[in-house]
């Protein structure tokens, strides 16, 4: 007997929680007294319209330029009607020559979502222009809108206009840029917050996609890691406003609820954290100041921070919420001709319908009845249930409507946040969480509804009561267990627990479940013949309920056993089929009629009809049957072991992902010769047979065919790795290992990157990862730039913070090169052997964390860590247990799956063509090829999008296997590679730096050219500092800049805070200038170069009075002052297209866009691969090597 009230986790629960959340109080701003009583929604409807203000005053200036694009969507968005009086006069008069054939997608995107904003048709502009239709037509073959920000932002703006493009094509595209950390990053390795906030806003209108699906889940794991201590975020090493406000925006469109405690830090929240940036006007900054500086309103801070709260409010971004498709005056046809209007003529009242009610407070039922209700135009309810109910009982309640419709804010007293924090009503409809409000979920006949008091899993849960035997007989113990399935957002997984510590109440008598969530009732307390009810419950005194009270169980104990093991239903209406389980002796149960539940499988009518007497491994819908009432696999041979068919076919996979239907037939049959002797078919198809296994380091070579083929593969995927702009670590890794050569600027970086970090990496495996790249390009990770990485694994102070996964790989990496570990160390390889064997189960699985769930990946990468121990007793056991687990668990496999686990059995020197690993007659080797695509990467799932996770690991088996056939050492193994020569240190060259070895090496040589054309010296001339690495301030660019203009005539100013005296003599003195800006003194090192630059009109302050020259410059600020002291000139010939792809270029001010090309188009500043950065500080080795540039420029 089963009973349950399961949370299916999905999106429905999402949606569900940012309902709820719309009035719960908010415990994040519980530090600020006069906000104590508001929602987070309220907080943001209020900066909304404080916003809305500030854009209403501003536009009435003679000096406002108009709304960019952007300000019109957060105008929108905050429920603004563009078209009115208020806003119509002062909306932007864009022009059809504004769209050419060298603009960009963005550009595109731009208008098509600004139109929108404003009201105005995007198919339809200017007079009939279609520029929907435009940009749909900028899609190439392989479904890209070009680089990354403009495909994103083409998506985004064409799924709002209702465009038609190859939505497939988009999404792989897309999909395809993921980074192996989960995060999107429009160019680099490692994800970026920035960039995954705006993918999630493209990817939240596809979310029916199953890959979208996975790349959201790994996006939403990525930022969790990637947030700041103050809830925030960063890009590029700065924690933005920006950034905040587009992650904030990328969540909500997915759904997510941004305000539970996954999203906290240090009790703050997302919404604290953009909060730190708004400013008294009710403006936001980008960034924070440096010390002393002020701080400073930003305009694109602003809009994105003003998008970000609407998409709070609303629960949705603005961006799906724009009208589909907006007409101009006159315009009547409909938006989508296959919607009527709502007419409550088409909604005739429909049959009232049946539904059972149970409302659980705080402490107890408030109400448990049968409702009969009325429906409302053709529905009945949610709301009208409760409502009708509430009303006839004359229970006081309270149900307000927001802009979410209607919610449960109080029952009988019991109001929503009595404890504090998140704790209010929530709903279930038939043991479900639903994806709408009360108002909106439509109730069928025979629902349930379950309307409780508490929190969100897995503070309250909702409980599974398994009652064993499900027909107690004469002389049967009762035994009871509660457990609850809920997703863990840690780990990214459903989760089972047991419950301890609830109550069960039995024939008026409690008991409480042990560690196990079970209880036991003797069978002397029973009275035979007789129907018991059974309730749960784990009430906590002053607090929320832990678990969802259950309704009556009834329990009927007998003391008649009829033929059949139990009392066959003949109700016709209940849906019924039939078991049958037939041993190697004969019947254990006989046909038999069983009721069938909601979403029963061959295996849960197994465990349900003989409880007690299934054995079986894994969980979820990878479920592997291995014994049946004593009778196990293997028991009768190598080739015995259980199978089950339904309807006479016999079904390859697990038991536990095949739901019945009403009248299969379900047999489970104990096989001795791999299912031939009880008519199946497909032979090679039974679990668990061991036949003919290929002995440890017998290498044993596949036909030609499979040889040629994984060789052609290996040979494909490379080329396709080694055109693309950046490659990964992994992937890196993996060509090497296939004695590919490498680009010298990727151990450049790795150098500059372990330069920057000492060696110090957020996550262990990045850390033990970097080891094994290092060595296999002839690094020696013992001295990289004097860093030791050996030593920062062997003692490292918490290896197991990610799970096992670190220490699986701290082995692999001190293994790779043999390397020794002092006495006295952290970690040794015997006590990293003995932690990786704790986090083994039963079954011989391993999982991410002790006592987690069983995990294919996990445990494959545990037998390649302990394959270099195979001659020690213990871990040979664990490496055989664990070898079968994977031979028997490979029913829901993936590419990265069947990949970990070749690179396990070559590391073992076992072939991956091992009879025990074919499944369908096919070789592990033939399954991983099945996941390759056309392009040469490889897909997570079979005909899935490209996924960089799965082409690298994909690549490493086959590398790994092709090592095996070679005779070449593992894969892991780098002991007998050579070193690179350790390099001498090199001579300093006269007048260097003494921290010259900070600086890049791509900046080297630049900034000593700068040293020696004299246009730019040290930081402190006592200790010889550069600092390459800090951002320049505005003082010492115009510093700069005037060395450089005026080198020819010899009137230098000297960017060194310690040489005044040298400054004063070279150019006009001190005293000769009226006094302009307060932060700008006489006697300021930077008064003469900031003040000069000013008379000859090459620099502005930030206002009238104030210059902030500590200030860092950004790069579009330097752009407009090169251009303008240079006489630049910045008009574009229509066949120019160089100054038309920075990607992006929606970034860029207003202001600054002319001088941002221009520079560009010049090379002068030419950011990094496309991408201009405008709004980034500029390090003062950049700036050097600007300088240097210009300096020698002809």
């Amino acid at each position: 007997m089963h009973y349950k009230n399961n949370f299916k986790n999905s999106i429905a629960i999402l949606l569900m929680i940012t309902i709820l959340l719309s009035f719960l109080p908010v415990g994040a701003f519980a530090d600020t007294a006069d906000i104590t009583t508001k929602t987070p929604q309220q907080l943001a409807q209020e900066t909304t319209a404080e916003i809305v203000k500030y854009y209403a005053s501003k536009s009435s200036l003679t000096s406002w330029d108009g709304f960019s694009w952007d300000q019109l969507g957060g105008l929108k968005g905050a429920g603004e009607d563009l078209q009115s009086e208020k806003w119509k006069k002062k909306l932007p008069l864009w022009k059809s020559e504004d769209l050419t054939d060298k603009s960009q997608e963005t550009d595109y995107a731009a208008k098509i979502l600004g139109s929108l904003a404003k009201g105005e048709n995007p198919k339809n502009l200017w007079n009939g222009r279609n520029v929907v239709s435009e940009l749909q037509n900028k899609q190439n073959k392989e479904g890209s809108f070009g680089l990354s920000n403009s495909h994103v932002w083409a998506m985004i703006a064409l799924d709002a206009a209702s465009g038609e493009y190859d939505v497939d094509k988009a999404l792989n595209h897309l999909i395809a840029q993921q980074k192996a950390d989960g995060g999107f990053n429009f160019f680099g390795q490692d994800g970026d917050a920035d960039s995954t906030g705006m993918v999630l806003i493209a990817l939240s209108n596809h979310q029916e996609n199953k890959n979208v699906q996975t790349a959201i889940a790994k996006s939403l794991e990525f930022l969790k890691k990637d947030q700041l201590s103050s809830a925030g975020f960063r890009s590029w090493g700065t924690e933005s406003s920006n950034t905040i406000a587009t992650v904030i925006s990328g969540l909500v469109a997915v759904g997510e609820n941004i305000f539970t405690d996954k999203w906290q830090k240090n009790n703050k929240t997302m919404l604290d954290a953009l909060f730190a940036f708004q400013l008294d006007d009710k403006t936001f900054m980008y960034t924070f100041p440096s010390k002393g500086e002020p701080k400073k309103s930003d305009s694109f801070a602003t809009s994105q921070s003003f998008i970000a709260l609407g998409d709070i409010s609303n629960g949705d971004s603005v961006w799906k919420r724009l009208d589909k498709v907006n007409h101009s005056p006159g315009d009547t046809t409909p938006n989508n001709p296959s919607e009527k209007p709502n007419d409550d003529k088409d909604n005739p009242l429909g049959d009232r319908v049946n539904v059972h009610l149970r409302i659980e407070g705080i402490k107890s039922n408030i109400l448990d009845k049968d409702i009969n209700a009325q429906p409302t135009k053709g529905k009945v309810t949610a709301l009208d249930v409760i409502k009708k109910a509430l009303d006839a009982e004359k229970i006081s309640y309270k149900i307000p409507t927001n802009q979410y419709g209607a919610y449960i804010q109080n029952i009988q007293g019991e109001s929503a946040g009595k404890f504090g924090g998140y704790d209010g009503w929530m709903y279930l409809v038939s043991g479900k969480p639903s994806n709408v409000g009360i108002g909106e979920q439509v109730i069928n006949e025979g629902d349930e509804i379950i309307v409780y008091y508490g929190m969100f899993a897995p503070d309250t849960l909702v409980p599974i009561v398994d009652i064993s035997p499900s027909s107690p007989q004469k002389g049967d113990n009762l035994e009871i267990t509660v457990s609850s399935n809920y997703f863990d957002w840690n780990s990214n997984k459903d989760v089972n627990v047991k419950v301890t510590g609830a109550t069960v109440t039995f024939n008026n008598q409690e008991y409480t479940t042990d560690d196990s969530g079970t209880v036991t009732i003797q069978a002397k307390d029973m009275n035979y013949g007789e129907k018991y009810f059974l309730k749960v419950s784990k009430d906590v005194q002053d607090s929320y309920p832990r678990i969802v009270r259950t309704g009556e169980i009834p329990v009927v104990y007998t003391n008649k056993t009829d033929s059949t093991g139990g009392n066959d239903n003949t109700d016709p209406n209940v849906k019924k089929v039939s078991l049958y389980v037939k041993g190697d002796k004969g019947v254990i149960l006989t046909t038999k009629q069983v009721e069938l539940r909601k979403n029963d499988t061959p295996f849960s009518i197994l465990e349900r009809e003989l409880p007690g007497q299934v054995q079986f491994s894994g969980s979820g819908s990878s479920i592997y049957v291995r014994g049946i009432n004593g009778l196990f696999e293997f028991d009768k041979g190598p080739e015995s072991g259980w199978m089950f068919a339904v309807n006479g076919d016999f079904i390859q996979g697990s038991a536990s992902n095949y739901e019945l239907e009403n009248g299969d037939s379900v047999e489970w049959l104990y096989t001795l010769n791999m299912g031939k002797d009880v008519g199946d078919k497909n032979t090679s198809g039974s679990p668990g047979t061991i036949v003919d296994p290929v002995k440890p380091g017998e290498v044993v070579k596949p036909s030609a065919e499979v040889q040629k083929a994984v060789s052609d593969k290996v040979k494909f995927t490379t080329k396709s790795i080694l055109a693309q702009d950046n490659i990964s670590d992994w992937s890196l890794f993996a060509l090497v290992r296939n004695n590919e050569k490498i680009p010298e600027k990727y151990i450049d970086s790795l150098k500059d990157t372990l330069k920057n970090n000492k060696g110090e990496f957020r996550k262990i495996t990045d850390l033990e990862r970097t080891v094994l790249l290092a060595r296999s390009l002839g690094l020696n990770p013992l001295n990289i730039e004097g860093i030791n990485l050996i030593e920062k694994v062997y003692n490292h102070s918490n290896l197991e913070k990610q799970g096992v996964n670190g220490v699986i790989f701290a082995l692999i990496a001190l293994d790779s090169g043999n390397y020794d570990i002092p006495a006295g160390s952290k970690w040794t390889r015997d006590n990293l052997t003995t932690t990786i064997l704790t986090y083994q189960h039963s079954d011989g699985s391993f999982s991410l964390a002790k006592n987690g769930e069983s995990d294919l990946d996990i445990t494959a990468m545990a037998v390649q860590a302990l394959a270099n121990y195979k001659n020690q007793e213990t871990a040979q056991k664990a490496i055989d247990k664990a070898l079968n687990y994977l031979a028997t668990n490979t029913k829901s496999e993936n590419c990265e799956n069947v990949a970990q686990i070749i690179i396990a059995l070559t590391s073992l020197g076992i072939t991956p063509e091992d009879s025990r690993f074919i499944k369908d007659d096919k070789t592990l080797l033939t399954r991983l090829l099945s996941f390759a695509r056309e392009d040469g990467s490889f897909s997570h799932v079979k005909g899935g999008a490209r996924d960089e996770i799965a082409t690298e690991q994909a690549l490493t088996a086959l590398v790994a296997y092709e090592r095996y056939l070679k005779g070449q050492n593992k894969v892991y193994f780098l002991s007998n590679d050579k070193l690179e020569p350790k390099p001498e240190k090199p001579e300093v060259p006269s007048g260097g730096y003494s921290d010259e070895a900070e600086i890049s090496n791509w900046a080297f040589n630049s900034v000593l050219k700068a040293k020696e054309y004299q246009l730019m010296n040290g930081t402190d001339l006592v200790k010889n500092t550069f600092e390459g690495k800090r951002n320049i301030t505005r003082a010492e660019f115009v510093s700069l800049l005037l060395n450089l203009l005026d080198k020819k005539e010899n009137q230098k100013v000297i960017s060194t805070q310690n040489n005044i005296n040298k400054q004063n003599n070279t150019i006009k003195q001190n005293n000769t200038f009226n006094k302009v800006y307060k932060d700008v003194k006489p006697g300021d090192w930077h008064y003469t170069a900031v003040m000069t630059a000013r008379e000859k009109g090459l620099v502005v302050g930030v206002s009238p009075d104030e210059f902030a020259s500590q200030k860092p410059i950004s790069r579009e600020e330097m752009a407009a002052i090169l251009v303008r002291a240079l006489k630049l000139d910045t008009s574009f010939d229509n066949d120019n297209t160089e100054a038309s792809i920075i990607k992006d270029n929606l970034q860029i001010s207003d202001w600054a866009k002319d001088s941002v090309l221009t520079v560009f188009k010049e090379k002068i500043i030419v950011g990094d691969n496309g991408y201009f950065s405008p709004k980034k500080p500029t390090t003062r080795e950049m700036a050097a090597a600007i300088a240097v540039r210009l300096y020698e420029k002809k």
